[in-house]
């Protein structure tokens, strides 16, 4: 990171990560004369550990992380409470600091620098909101769709190279998901959703946002998916049951399926180390997004097994007539 640019950010994940450093060389006791202040800032903190996540960087008063206060006090407690007050969260550390000090022509300096770390601060989190919310509105009309199987009540999507048992008549529930391409991307319903096979027509199971077919389709919005990835999403699915008729042949054609959802922002966002949350819904609504998915795994009825079987109907048929 260079000196003139003490912001970065990083796309995968999402984070912007902030870096002032403090002067203290007017402070002569001081042997560093400069320390680092980090503030590393993102929505993407799902399993993240360490102490941005589990709030350990305060340091207990009364030890200063260990180290014993001075015996013979200049400066007391309540001076540097007084001194310190104004500082919200950074109180607690701006009086250990000016205690461990303990020299009252310092106690200026050491609050000032406490001053200039609570307004980076601030404009830290600004600066975070108005980018987390252009970030997510560039990113809400881009998705991924792709087959998945139900499991419990989450949705998965297949791993790469996975083996995917076929589809037969008596195994015959389609299942596709659509997720978005951030976590802060919700797909919140699916908006058209039809199945082509050759040259059939066109199989509506979805139309402007209405179920048409509820008896062989289930829709799922803001569902728990977790992708091919294994990254969990807010997402939609659906389940298609499909008919006879698409497996009519030895060997049946590709079903593509084909439609549109409907994508949003996250109901709600929390910044790390900071308590608010943030309504980040668009005056527009969601956005409407396209996708398409070929499924090749069809299995066809074998034609002896069916002539056979229709042989056997007309000979019972016959049978039961000359019985008559």
């Amino acid at each position: 990171m260079k000196k003139d640019e003490p912001i970065l950010r990083f796309s995968n994940p999402d984070v912007m990560l902030t870096v002032k450093s403090p002067d203290y060389s007017s402070i002569s006791w001081v042997s560093v004369k400069r320390s680092y202040d980090v503030w590393v800032t993102t929505t993407e903190h799902d399993g993240a550990k360490g102490q941005c996540i589990e709030e350990k960087l305060r340091r207990r008063l009364g030890a200063s992380g260990g180290v014993l206060f001075p015996t013979n006090p200049k400066v007391t407690k309540d001076q540097a409470e007084q001194a310190c007050g104004s500082l919200g969260p950074h109180m607690d550390n701006c009086i250990t600091d000016v205690l461990m000090a303990n020299d009252p022509k310092y106690t200026a300096a050491i609050v000032k620098v406490y001053g200039v770390t609570q307004k980076t601060e601030e404009q830290v989190a600004i600066a975070s909101r108005i980018v987390s919310i252009e970030t997510s509105f560039n990113l809400v009309d881009k998705i991924n769709a792709y087959e998945c199987y139900k499991d419990g009540n989450t949705f998965k999507g297949w791993l790469p190279g996975a083996s995917k048992p076929a589809l037969t008549t008596q195994n015959n529930i389609l299942s596709v998901c659509v997720t978005g391409v951030s976590t802060a991307v919700e797909c919140k319903e699916f908006w058209d959703l039809s199945l082509k096979q050759g040259s059939k027509a066109g199989d509506v199971r979805v139309d402007d946002g209405a179920n048409k077919k509820r008896l062989i389709t289930s829709v799922f919005g803001v569902q728990a998916i977790k992708d091919t990835n294994q990254v969990d999403y807010k997402g939609c699915a659906a389940q298609l049951l499909l008919d006879a008729s698409y497996f009519d042949s030895a060997t049946p054609e590709t079903v593509t399926l084909s439609g549109s959802v409907r994508m949003g922002l996250a109901v709600r966002r929390r910044l790390l180390r900071d308590s608010r949350s943030l309504s980040i819904y668009g005056d527009d609504g969601p956005e409407t997004a396209e996708f398409d998915v070929d499924v090749d795994r069809l299995q066809g009825s074998v034609s002896g097994v069916t002539m056979t079987s229709v042989a056997m109907s007309v000979l019972i048929s016959a049978a039961a007539i000359s019985i008559m």
